[in-house]
């Protein structure tokens, strides 16, 4: 270690402090500590370090077309070009699951896997033929094809226990839904 001061130069750094008040140096293992602020995650904070950038606000969540699955893109650019021609109203649910860290601490990764798969099989059965569910990394995604955003809002809670019913732990299902006009 070289000083960039006086150009000293040693083997062992010597951890120390100085006060910016009075300019006494202190050794760094004889100082005495103790906390001056304590921080603690607000919501927000604890959602963001959950799920990512994608979190904006206590409430809404906003999608990065980069994140999305491509099958996914596809079918949003081609529902987007029907509304657009035709006004066919489409909605795409964003599926977050909330208990996926207290489920991987409490029974393990797998167990989630496995319950986070029954849903997804649960939830395609009780999605009507022409609709579109993918498999994304942290979240999962249904297209609603010919569905206008109030009316699914209307549906969330029906397909949700629908799709939970059989699954033996709670996943947190949390549907957040967009309809054209979030898109443009």
């Amino acid at each position: 270690m070289v000083c960039g001061s006086c150009g000293h130069a040693g083997s062992e750094p010597a951890i120390g402090f100085i006060c910016l008040d009075c300019c006494a140096h202190e050794d760094g293992e004889s100082c005495r500590t103790r906390d001056m602020f304590s921080y603690e995650l607000t919501e927000e904070g604890a959602g963001l370090a959950q799920y990512g950038r994608s979190l904006l606000g206590g409430a809404r969540q906003l999608l990065r077309f980069t994140e999305l699955p491509l099958e996914l893109v596809v079918a949003l650019n081609s529902a987007a070009k029907r509304f657009n021609e035709e006004s066919i109203p489409f909605t795409l649910l964003n599926i977050i699951y909330q208990n996926e860290r207290e489920i991987t601490a409490e029974h393990g990764a797998r167990q989630f896997a496995q319950a986070r798969d029954l849903f997804i099989e649960n939830l395609r059965a009780a999605l009507a033929p022409t609709d579109l569910l993918v498999k994304g990394q942290s979240y999962d995604f249904a297209m609603l094809k010919d569905v206008g955003l109030e009316k699914s809002k209307g549906e969330l809670d029906r397909l949700s226990r629908n799709a939970q019913s059989t699954v033996r732990v709670d996943l947190g299902v949390k549907f957040q839904a967009f309809g054209p006009e979030d898109f443009s």
